[in-house]
């Protein structure tokens, strides 16, 4: 009896214990399991959030050099450009037509405007070339042939609108001449014994040479004399008719007129009239010399014409 009670206690301890085995072996897997998966998820985890930040991270990193351009370029732009030193050809002041030469910094790759500037509003240079990022020309257009000569104020504007700092110029819109001897037109040449009016000439009989010059220094456009002889009864008069007429927009600016008579006579000269605002700024004037001679006496004048006119033309 008590044999067979052991027997049956010996079977149901080694159910038992076969009953447990599996469950503590799984349950030992699972924690072993699950200590792993805790173990690897921190890694996991920074992985999946590392590209997730930085999707196609290998197609980002090759965008750097380029993000790192731009952010170069975004840095320039905020800069202004620079104009160090201007000169033109022909050199001195700006004249319509001529060239300018711009020299400076930061100009940008991309061609902007070279503004000329007379009062508030600009104009644009023409044919404006961009050779760098540090120098730049452009041509003077002909509509500033109608100017005033001034100063003038350049300045440079880019590409991207940034403008630069102002440089001050000399501008020429016109250029001065002074009429010569054939550029006077003789209406009328009054005779007395000799006469000279520009190149009308009357040979009498008076003994006298050319008229000398009455201005050493400046170019003379006319030059008069007229004689009375030895052994004249009575004065000698009369009037001298002159033109002038002036073509491509040249026009009259100044006239300086000098006269002499003989020592210890009673002759005269007077002219030329009309004058001041007459003629000043007019492409035409006409004028006379009225004058009267004692016997044996002389008289003479000689005229200098100033004019100017648009740069590049002539006045005939």
């Amino acid at each position: 009896m008590n044999v067979l009670k052991n027997a049956l206690l010996f079977s149901l301890f080694t159910l038992l214990i076969s009953y447990a085995t599996p469950e503590q072996a799984i349950g030992q897997s699972s924690k072993i399991e699950v200590k792993k998966t805790q173990q690897e998820t921190p890694a996991l985890q920074i992985e999946a959030q590392r590209e997730a930040a930085v999707p196609n991270g290998s197609q980002e990193r090759a965008k750097e050099p380029l993000a790192k351009e731009l952010a170069g370029q975004i840095e320039i732009a905020k800069v202004s450009p620079v104009i160090e030193s201007v000169f033109t050809v022909p050199v001195g002041a700006l004249r319509p037509g001529s060239k300018l030469y711009v020299k400076g910094k930061h100009f940008g790759k991309y061609k902007g405007k070279l503004l000329l500037y007379r009062y508030s509003s600009p104009i644009e240079l023409v044919d404006v070339v961009w050779t760098d990022e540090n120098n730049a020309t452009g041509v003077v257009p002909d509509e500033t042939k109608v100017w005033k000569n001034q100063n003038v104020t350049i300045k440079l504007k880019t590409a991207d609108k940034r403008y630069s700092n102002p440089k001050e110029m000399g501008f020429i819109a016109t250029e001065e001449d002074y009429l010569g001897i054939d550029d006077i037109i003789v209406e009328k040449c009054s005779f007395s014994r000799s006469d000279y009016c520009g190149r009308v000439k009357h040979m009498g009989s008076c003994d006298s040479d050319w008229p000398e010059s009455i201005h050493n220094d400046l170019p003379v456009a006319l030059k008069a004399m007229h004689c009375n002889s030895w052994g004249a009864l009575e004065d000698e008069s009369g009037i001298d008719k002159y033109s002038i007429h002036l073509k491509n927009g040249w026009v009259i600016m100044g006239v300086v007129s000098k006269h002499s008579v003989t020592k210890t006579s009673e002759a005269w000269v007077n002219g030329p009239y009309p004058t001041g605002a007459n003629f000043i700024g007019k492409s035409s004037w006409s004028f006379q010399y009225d004058w009267d001679i004692t016997p044996n006496d002389r008289v003479q004048y000689t005229l200098v014409i100033r004019v100017e006119g648009p740069v590049g033309t002539y006045y005939k």
